[in-house]
């Protein structure tokens, strides 16, 4: 479907295959993204410039300034790990403002949270591996209709009434089954809330409990601190349903975001080895309230990943599945358990197909760069006792080529038939597009689409935004509306008239990153005459500048401590303490055609403005290239407001407006995927430039039509009248 309006992207395998990352780069099509199911026992982890941010409750998609996201009616929430999340993502710089709650959806209470530990630690060997989140627990209070949901913390009385219910059954349960006493109970309530800062006197008040205390003295307890909470959250919970479809019929994008993955489905995953909700397209639908899905796209690693118990055919128990855990760094978001990791299954990919659809992402192919050989698992054998299952007769030797939902059938299944590929050594993580791939790596995409029966429409090479390959004619999204202006405009000089234009500076007016690569080289090599270190490559220096980095980050990333530094000063800041000295001696050069153009516009009348992330001598270097000095500069005075966050825009678009001149009559230049993602998300027009090391499909992976992007700053000319 051309341009579809809501897309569903899902985990294909056992969870943990990049969700957040995927997610976040899609946000940047949609107004609205909505989670349906399961709760913190989620983890998803995304990388903005180089900064990782995990998200357990609240969509990826939360730094997006102009998204609405929403946790919907089948989830399972603990309000404490909420408003920690919520807190952590401020400090930030980011804004929760746009974050919507269901008001039905179910509470993960303290009580929740000590049964899931007693339930596991009753089972022994025979553990299944939760998070111990108070998951299962909260789903089957649902199910018993016993729950308590979001909209019951804003009404005291009837909050009262369903805890002490659920604290006399849950009391009774602990007692008597786990032979826990009421002191021990108590202790596992309050050091089930967070002990960060936040939540003190909610610890307190449970802290001062005993085991004298009556039923009625621990409701009431509960009841303050959760009605309390229910006040902190008021002004995020709605009716979610009706939000989303208010934003569909108004022709506006809706993401729907998957938690965990297929096989962790309670229906068609490896029970009972799975979670207690519906992680499949199915679950999307009654946890969000939703009939219309136009599209659907299951995540799948380039190899395959468990956490906890169950079995799992195609683990790789030695050096190869160790390195592939260590350069994949697969642990867990949320508990930080190592992953067990495998070799691609074509037979649990045909199982997703089947269930999700036949549209995949592939992601972390990066990671098996360097592999010599490469497996893909085609079919099991069976190896177990004699049994029926499904209708049919299993005898140890059966060969199986669909995915049976069963772990005591997965369990006596060993793969029957590999498929070996050859590997590539190739770094491919600066790969934007398929052509750039090797040969060997677009052949065992190739052979995971022809073996799991499936169509590849996005490729991961890496964890930040930029790293991903949309494959030409399957990656649907597009127009983002968001924005005043769709990203697939043409801009027309017929038609458009711009009063104003907002530069980037940094190889937009200034030819800076040559420049910057090679001192920031000749003075490494000038410091290795006396520090023993490794000086990166001309190479390296230009994958990190790339990221579009502030310097300092830069720095930290291509000069770590050598071995053995033993200063109290980073060797980085060192390094680059060196690097700015030099600079003030050198001279700065503007981009071809920078200064003419630059004059020609000033004589026509245009208000011309610079919006940098960098202001450190900015006026200086551009009197040094020979620009007049007839403009405005603005810089972000934080760090969190810098290039893509639109607020970067804020003080310039002020001062144009003062000046008579609206939105739509402002022009934004420049060389970098930042530039176009702040200048969309602000609602003004973009035009890339390729006067950096940004290319023209860079552009384009990021969301801008080709017919946007120059080569020469001079091509302006034919635009602004």
């Amino acid at each position: 479907m051309e341009n579809p309006q809501v897309v569903a992207i899902l985990g294909g395998q056992w969870g943990d295959e990049g969700k957040g990352k995927v997610v976040d780069y899609a946000a940047a099509f949609f107004s609205l993204v909505a989670r349906a199911t399961g709760g913190n026992n989620a983890g998803h982890t995304i990388y903005i410039k180089g900064k990782k941010h995990v998200f357990h409750l609240l969509p990826s998609s939360m730094t997006w300034d102009n998204v609405d996201c929403v946790l919907g009616n089948g989830m399972v929430i603990d309000p404490f790990v909420l408003l920690s999340e919520m807190k952590s993502l401020v400090d930030k710089g980011f804004s929760t403002d746009r974050l919507y709650i269901s008001g039905n959806a179910h509470v993960i209470m303290l009580y929740h949270r000590t049964h899931d530990g007693y339930q596991e630690k009753s089972k022994g060997d025979g553990s299944i591996g939760t998070t111990k989140r108070g998951i299962g627990p909260a789903y089957a209070d649902k199910k018993h209709r016993t729950g308590i949901r979001m909209n019951d913390l804003l009404d005291r009385k009837m909050l009262y009434d369903k805890i002490l219910y659920n604290v006399k059954e849950k009391l009774g349960m602990f007692t008597h089954v786990y032979n826990a006493d009421k002191k021990e109970i108590i202790k596992e309530f309050w050091t089930s809330i967070p002990d960060n800062g936040l939540f003190n006197e909610y610890r307190e008040s449970l802290a001062a409990l005993d085991e004298d205390s009556d039923v009625e003295s621990i409701a009431e307890v509960m009841t303050r601190i959760y009605h309390s909470a229910g006040k902190m959250l008021v002004s995020h919970i709605a009716d979610s349903s009706r939000l989303i479809h208010d934003t569909i019929s108004k022709d506006k994008k809706v993401l729907l975001e998957g938690a965990q993955g297929l096989l962790l489905d309670i229906d068609h995953g490896t029970y009972p080895f799975v979670t207690s909700s519906n992680p499949s397209v199915g679950g999307l639908k009654t946890g969000l309230g939703i009939s219309k899905i136009d599209e659907v796209y299951s995540i799948i690693k380039a190899y395959t990943t468990r956490v906890g118990s169950g079995p799992f055919p195609t683990e790789m128990e030695d050096i190869v599945g160790q390195k592939i855990r260590e350069k994949g760094q697969e642990y867990g978001a949320t508990t930080g358990r190592p992953r067990r990791c495998g070799w691609h299954d074509a037979v649990l990919t045909r199982h997703t197909s089947k269930v999700n659809g036949k549209k995949i992402i592939i992601t972390k192919l990066d990671i098996l760069t360097g592999v010599d050989k490469i497996k893909i698992c085609n079919s099991y054998k069976y190896t177990g006792p004699k049994r029926l299952f499904n209708g049919e007769v299993y005898f140890s030797g059966k060969i199986l080529k669909d995915f049976p939902c069963d772990s005591t059938v997965l369990e006596h299944c060993v793969p029957e038939q590999w498929i070996e590929v050859d590997g590539w050594t190739e770094d491919i993580s600066g790969a934007r597009d398929m052509d750039s791939l090797p040969d060997n790596a677009r052949k065992y995409l190739k052979k995971i689409e022809e073996l799991g029966g499936v169509e590849i429409v996005l490729i991961s090479v890496g964890p930040e935004r930029d790293q991903t390959i949309e494959v030409p004619g399957r990656w649907l999204l597009r127009s983002p509306d968001s924005a005043s202006q769709p990203a697939t405009e043409v801009i027309n000089a017929d038609k458009k008239k711009y009063r104003a234009i907002i530069y980037d500076l940094d190889n937009t007016l200034l030819a800076t990153d040559d420049f910057v690569r090679i001192l920031m080289k000749e003075t490494a090599q000038k410091i290795g005459k006396y520090v023993r270190f490794k000086v990166p490559a001309d190479a390296e220096i230009a994958a990190v500048q790339k990221k579009n980095l502030p310097m300092e980050d830069m720095f930290d990333i291509l000069f770590p401590d050598p071995e053995e530094y033993m200063q109290n000063e980073p060797f980085s800041r060192f390094v680059l303490a060196r690097y700015r000295e030099s600079a003030k001696d050198l001279e700065y050069w503007a981009t071809p055609n920078g200064v003419s153009v630059f004059r020609e516009f000033e004589d026509k009348g245009i208000v011309q403005l610079i919006v940098t992330n960098r202001m450190s001598m900015a006026k200086e270097r551009l009197m040094q290239a020979g620009y007049p000095e007839n403009y405005f500069i603005f810089s972000p005075e934080n760090k969190e407001d810098r290039k893509p966050n639109p607020k970067v825009f804020k003080t310039a678009l002020a001062t144009l407006e003062s000046r008579g001149i609206k939105k739509e009559e402002v022009l934004s230049i420049g060389d970098h995927t930042d530039d176009y993602l702040a200048s969309l998300r602000a609602g003004l027009d973009f035009v890339g430039v390729l006067t950096g090391l940004t290319t023209k499909e860079d552009f384009k992976s990021a969301g801008l039509e080709g017919s946007r992007v120059i080569k020469d700053i001079v091509e302006l000319k034919k635009i602004i009248r």
